[in-house]
């Protein structure tokens, strides 16, 4: 037993004095646990007891090995996926403390901070990140690449001009960046009721490429977008909806803008 929580356990008997137990502590919270073991001396006729004090631990943070992990010049936000981030607080680039959002997962985290890169920085260079333990100490410290900046739309605009639109409605929707990507595609979504600063590095199944048939560009920073929201998202036409701006070459996407007005079926 540790605390109340049941452990089983493997016995092996290792030779006539010892046997080495084995065990699970997945279950057990972190602290300070009292380990009893339970034997019986058939020949004397007695049960002892014996404890040990272990101290458990929750499991270190770790970064997903299966790829190195990307954040964009003059991005303020970095998103890992791994397991424990439960267990940190932050992350660290340099001098540069990046802190957890309130709403990170165990397996995947959004870390926020200031403005990753500096003047000499280039895209492909590598720096050296660490995760910062909520419980202080030194925590992993893991490769970090530096991809070049993502695509940033400045304005987002929508005619007619109503604080709602229907989903039938024909709009055209107005985009600015500061340039637009040479080549480029337009994504549609309704937002998620739990939007974090780092959806836009994140892959959305939700999402919709808005056919090139609806899409022109007016000039170098300027598209514009002839369509039907419901035509492309159907049911989830509705609510707030969002636009983002994808480099066809790099594959780098904006974050997500909201489109003026509330949409409704």
């Amino acid at each position: 037993m540790a605390g109340n929580t049941p452990i089983p356990l493997t016995i092996t008997r290792l030779d006539d004095r010892r046997i080495e137990l084995q065990g699970s502590l997945a279950a057990v919270p972190t602290g300070v646990a009292h380990i009893h073991f339970y034997q019986t001396d058939t020949e004397q006729h007695r049960r002892i007891a014996d404890e040990a004090t272990l101290a458990i631990a929750p499991t270190p943070a770790q970064v997903d090995e299966k790829k190195t992990p990307v954040a964009y010049i003059g991005d303020r936000f970095v998103f890992l996926t791994g397991n424990g981030f439960d267990g940190v607080s932050g992350m660290r680039i340099g001098p540069n403390l990046y802190s957890k959002t309130p709403n990170s997962q165990a397996d995947a985290a959004c870390f926020s901070g200031p403005p990753v890169g500096g003047v000499n920085v280039r895209d492909g260079s590598v720096a050296t990140a660490v995760l910062v333990p909520t419980s202080g100490g030194s925590g992993e410290a893991f490769s970090l690449r530096l991809a070049g900046k993502r695509p940033v739309l400045t304005s987002v605009a929508v005619a007619p001009t109503a604080s709602v639109h229907h989903a039938a409605d024909a709009l055209t929707i107005s985009l600015e960046s500061a340039p637009l990507p040479r080549r480029f595609e337009v994504r549609i979504r309704q937002a998620p009721q739990d939007f974090t600063p780092c959806d836009a590095l994140q892959d959305d199944a939700t999402a919709v490429i808005v056919p090139a048939s609806d899409l022109r560009r007016d000039s170098a920073s300027v598209a514009e977008l002839a369509l039907h929201v419901g035509d492309l998202l159907h049911d989830d036409a509705f609510g707030t909806l969002q636009v983002q701006v994808v480099d066809s070459v790099t594959q780098r996407a904006s974050d997500w803008i909201n489109i003026p007005g509330q949409f409704s079926e």
